[in-house]
């Protein structure tokens, strides 16, 4: 598997971030890492096969997948994680998948009759995860925090 240790090239190249930040990272691109070996899915020969994921593969299954709560240390079953966890799983997968591809095309010449189909896939990988995002729920703004002056 060539991109098995594509994940830490990712990290070091965001090495400018936080520890805590980059424990975080590594452990949304885990995730991604099962999906894939739970579907038996080799990114880097999908790639060169040119076989792009499918809509339904990348909302239907890895979207849901990331949705969900993969901690094992509650005693109550939680279904799906937090808006903002998820839109921070998804937001990191859609980094590494972007630069992945990003790696892979700057390996092609510009004059490459692939050159252009890889920017397509990208350009539509991209927009597929873009459109998964999740809105956070308002805040109540009507509740004040803290304690007043007289308080």
């Amino acid at each position: 598997m060539v991109c098995q240790y594509l994940y830490q090239i990712f990290i070091l190249s965001k090495r400018h971030s936080s520890s805590n930040t980059l424990i975080r990272n590594l452990r949304e691109i885990k995730l991604l890492y099962q999906w894939l070996h739970m579907h038996n899915i080799d990114l880097y020969e999908r790639l060169i096969q040119k076989r792009p994921f499918t809509e339904a593969e990348i909302v239907g299954s890895l979207v849901e997948f990331l949705r969900k709560d993969h901690e094992k240390r509650h005693k109550t079953i939680k279904i799906a994680v937090r808006a903002n966890t998820f839109n921070q799983r998804l937001i990191t997968i859609k980094q590494f998948l972007n630069w992945y591809l990003e790696m892979y095309i700057g390996t092609l010449s510009f004059t490459s009759n692939n050159y252009q189909y890889y920017i397509t896939y990208k350009t539509r990988l991209i927009s597929l995860l873009d459109r998964c995002f999740i809105n956070s729920p308002p805040t109540n703004k009507s509740l004040s925090k803290g304690l007043s002056s007289s308080e």
